[in-house]
This record gives structure tokens, sequence and C-alpha cells, in this order.
């Protein structure tokens, strides 16, 4: 996978976890069980966009990607 190709990946994991967080937090409100799955999920793609960055910052860039 390219750094380009991953980077289609991490973004859009990391900031619909922080979406779907927030959602949460505030679903939590009304109902306990709901908000914690909401959040539960949150933070899982947070962290696969997380740790798919970093894998991204060990890859040494290859030549194709820096065309």
């Amino acid at each position: 996978m390219t750094s380009a190709s991953t980077e289609k990946y991490i973004w859009p994991l990391l900031f619909a976890g922080l979406f779907i967080c927030g959602l949460g937090f505030a679903v939590g409100r009304s109902d306990d069980t709901l908000g914690w799955v909401m959040n539960f999920i949150g933070s899982l793609l947070m962290l696969v966009g997380a740790v798919m960055f970093w894998m991204r910052s060990r890859v040494r860039a290859s030549s194709e990607d820096m065309a």
C-alpha cells in the first residue's frame, strides 16, 4: 500500500472516530448503553487510524511516492 493510498484511509478513520465519539457522549446522556457502544466504536476507529498513521511514518518513501 502506497503512502498516498494509506492517507485516503487515515484521515477519514480519524475524523469519523472523533465524530462518532462526540455523538456517543451526546447520546450517552439519554441512553447510557448506546453511548458506550458508540464511544467504543469511535475509539476503535481512531485507534486504527492512529496505528496506520504511525505505520506510514515508519515506511520509507519509495520512488513512486516521490513523483
